[in-house]
């Protein structure tokens, strides 16, 4: 019975989650309003030695900016698909947020725009690299008709000035913000992983801990060695790994 009425509870969370913040744009908006300067996203490459962190506020600044560049550099609105060809990274949640803060679909195949790193850059279509450096900083030498998001991201608002989403937006490979919010829940845990952000998991749980009020320390290239003495400086309370 316990185990029946816990499935209940959780389920009923999941729907007043939903209905309390219909929209990306409103459940960020919630989160700023309650939890502006605690830690939202956590990245970590082991092979480089990186650790970036942004604050609740920090990430809205950069999905707000990086938002603006999809919607005048790239021309995207709600509607538009987006393909992000990235790595464990930091931008990975920045760009998730940007997408659905303007209402573009991110999805596997067939975008109306490709984001992704310089060495894997298709031959063809609307196409975005992003470095993976400090600051996002531009692409020293981009491929010629790409865009570079390091270059653009600087001269946005840290506020986004488009019309943010409607609830009807869809958000992840055919899936509504509704259907994706309910799907993935609430986390308040503070969540170590070496998840991909862009992929079906890593996006659940970007959105569960945004409406949590949870935050995600995303490893890249994770050294085993010393995964448990980051899970304690970093005073995770939960772990998730990657399938193997």
């Amino acid at each position: 019975m316990a185990r029946i009425l816990a499935g209940r509870d959780d389920a009923l969370l999941r729907i007043l989650a939903v209905m309390a913040h219909p929209t990306f744009e409103q459940a960020l908006t919630a989160r700023l309003r309650t939890d502006p300067g605690q830690p939202f996203v956590t990245f970590y490459d082991d092979t480089t030695g990186e650790r970036t962190e942004l604050s609740v506020t920090t990430y809205a600044n950069w999905v707000a900016k990086t938002a603006g560049v999809l919607v005048e550099d790239a021309d995207l609105s709600e509607g538009s698909t987006v393909r992000l060809d990235l790595p464990t990274h930091w931008l990975g949640p920045v760009l998730l947020g940007a997408c659905w803060l303007v209402g573009a679909e991110v999805v596997g195949e067939g975008a109306d725009l490709w984001v992704g790193v310089p060495d894997r850059v298709p031959p063809s279509g609307e196409r975005m690299v992003t470095g993976l450096g400090p600051f996002a900083a531009r692409v020293a030498d981009p491929p010629r008709g790409v865009l570079d998001l390091g270059a653009l991201w600087p001269g946005q608002p840290d506020s986004f000035l488009g019309l943010p989403a409607g609830p009807d937006a869809v958000a992840y490979d055919g899936a509504g913000w509704a259907e994706l919010s309910g799907a993935a829940g609430t986390s308040a845990d503070r969540v170590l992983t070496d998840l991909n952000p862009v992929t079906p998991d890593g996006a659940h749980l970007l959105v569960a801990s945004l409406a949590g009020p949870g935050s995600v320390v995303w490893v890249a290239d994770a050294d085993p060695a010393g995964w448990d003495h980051r899970a304690s400086v970093e005073q995770a309370t939960r772990q998730v790994r990657a399938p193997s």
